[in-house]
């Protein structure tokens, strides 16, 4: 296969995505595919989930909610919402589109809050990157508009700047 075949031949899986699909197919060429290193992975990128509600929700809500950032991963981390997608090897492409959907909205808190500088073009871009990773994982990565007005919305809220601040770009 090639890297094209990657991302345009997945007619066979019955979805769209071939970020998963392309962990799959790298991982079996090198030998690397036993249930073990897949579960391995699972909890991994499960764990780095965890982990990135620390940041995450603090960016979302304000710079007050560190207690309850922790609270939440603590919980996630021992009770998933979606336990099969950590348990079952098949739910790979929830966890990365999970991970892409965080680390996208870290970028877009971070391009918000950023001056107009070449940092903030950096940050936009780096959002739009991670957007598309996590719509490669699973099409839930589309959800990150949907987090995007939500945080624009808490924002607005939070500053009392509504016409000022709210969709500034």
């Amino acid at each position: 296969f090639t890297l094209f075949d990657l991302f345009t031949r997945t007619q066979n899986f019955g979805y769209y995505r071939p970020l998963y699909l392309a962990y799959y197919r790298l991982a079996a060429a090198a030998g690397a595919s036993g249930p073990l290193l897949l579960h391995v992975l699972c909890i991994v990128v499960h764990a780095a989930n965890a982990l990135l509600l620390l940041k995450f929700l603090p960016a979302m809500l304000g710079r007050q909610t560190g207690g309850m950032a922790f609270g939440v991963a603590f919980l996630f981390a021992l009770n998933p919402f979606a336990v099969q997608a950590v348990a079952l090897p098949a739910g790979l492409n929830h966890l990365l589109a999970l991970l892409f959907i965080q680390l996208a909205m870290l970028c877009y808190t971070r391009a918000r809050q950023s001056g107009p500088t070449r940092q903030r073009a950096a940050w936009w871009g780096a959002c739009l990157g991670l957007c598309t990773l996590a719509f490669l994982s699973n099409e839930i990565g589309l959800s990150v508009a949907g987090f995007a007005l939500a945080y624009e919305a808490i924002r607005a809220v939070r500053t009392r700047r509504w016409a000022r601040e709210a969709w500034s770009f």
